[in-house]
């Protein structure tokens, strides 16, 4: 289908005497959307040839009523030789091709595509899920653009295996995860595979970790707590909550905190609550990331993304605690030690639903990286 639809609009441009592709990409999270309106032009052997920045743009999700209005106003006073012919969301949420779901936000109604097509007035529409996204914007990184979280001997330091499978892990709003696998015959090429691993349950490794479980199931009032409760920028305001409440017959006043304050106050005093907080979530962090390690043996990299991790990434590379969570697998420590870890720039989103547009959807070549 997809080489069809490529073969039926490369044919259209050359009646038109036009070289170039229009496409949107977008990464949609729960707090924010960001735009990418780009023009690919390409030869008659689908390369592409450059691409260049139309318009870009970041709005925030909770002020528009519906994911069609924020891209109507994104596309206000688009020009006709600009506007999209195709376009490709990554959404923190789950599409059966029909219909999507976002999750984490109950404001906005189910997104019908094929309303959505006519409504935008673009021929080819298609949702993504946030971290299958992410799986292909890592594998158009380069190794230079990422930041290793390692402490131990130089000569130990575990290196990617060009070869193995690749796990993802996405901390925001909500827990995402993804596995990078390689295909074994054709082309060689990694694809990606989404999960909803953020909905797995959170299991207490301690007694403070089973007064924390406690606290969520009370506040959610629910038997089965998803990790994401604990694991993600939520989840890490919980943690702060639940700290407040244990030691609330200490504590002066008890203060709301944000988990972008959490993660400021935090470091800066590792002894206030915030501080604690960041070391019970570093913790459950290393608890979750060993998990998926275990499950993928993914001596192809295990990569975070998000900017909740890009903002902590300095404080978990000397966390003792997350490594000791991370490597506490029994017999499994061994080969958890040569999982080398890795965190990803802030717009690899960006650059997954870009790589999967071109590549994926319309078949195109570009150079990018494969490592």
């Amino acid at each position: 289908i997809n080489a069809e639809y490529m073969g039926i609009l490369l044919k259209q441009k050359v009646m038109e005497k036009k070289t170039y592709i229009n496409f949107l990409v977008t990464d949609i999270g729960c707090t924010n959307g960001r735009f990418a309106l780009k023009k690919a032009h390409v030869n008659d052997k689908s390369e592409v040839l450059k691409i260049d920045m139309v318009r870009e743009a970041k709005k925030e999700s909770q002020k528009f009523p519906s994911f069609e209005e924020m891209t109507l106003d994104f596309l206000k006073g688009v020009s006709k030789d600009d506007y999209p012919e195709v376009l490709v969301c990554a959404i923190a949420g789950a599409s059966d091709g029909k219909e999507v779901k976002v999750g984490n936000a109950p404001h906005w109604p189910i997104i019908i595509i094929a309303n959505m097509q006519k409504t935008l007035s673009i021929p080819r529409v298609e949702f993504i899920n946030d971290l299958f996204a992410a799986g292909y914007g890592i594998l158009g990184s380069s190794p230079a653009g990422l930041y290793q979280l390692y402490m131990g001997p130089e000569e130990a330091r575990p290196k990617i295996d060009p070869h193995a499978t690749k796990a993802v892990m996405g901390v925001g709003t909500g827990l995402g995860e993804s596995i990078l696998v390689k295909d074994t015959a054709g082309a060689k090429k990694y694809f990606a595979v989404y999960t909803e691993g953020g909905y797995a349950d959170f299991p207490p490794h301690n007694e403070l970790e089973f007064e924390l479980l406690q606290y969520l199931q009370k506040k959610y009032k629910t038997i089965c707590t998803p990790v994401e409760r604990a694991l993600s920028g939520p989840g890490l305001a919980n943690i702060y909550d639940f700290l407040c409440e244990k030691n609330k017959e200490s504590l002066k006043e008890i203060i709301k905190r944000s988990p972008e304050e959490i993660v400021q106050n935090g470091l800066k005093r590792k002894d206030s609550l915030e501080g604690k907080a960041l070391d019970l979530f570093a913790g459950i962090y290393g608890a979750e990331a060993g998990n998926l390690g275990a499950k993928t043996l993914c001596y192809g990299g295990l990569y975070f993304v998000g900017s909740l991790t890009n903002s902590i990434k300095e404080f978990l590379s000397k966390s003792d605690t997350f490594y000791q969570y991370f490597y506490n697998k029994e017999n499994l420590t061994s080969y958890l030690k040569k999982v080398p870890i890795f965190v990803g720039g802030d717009n690899v989103g960006m650059q997954g639903v870009e790589k999967y547009a071109l590549e994926v959807l319309l078949g195109l070549t570009q150079n990018t990286s494969q490592y």
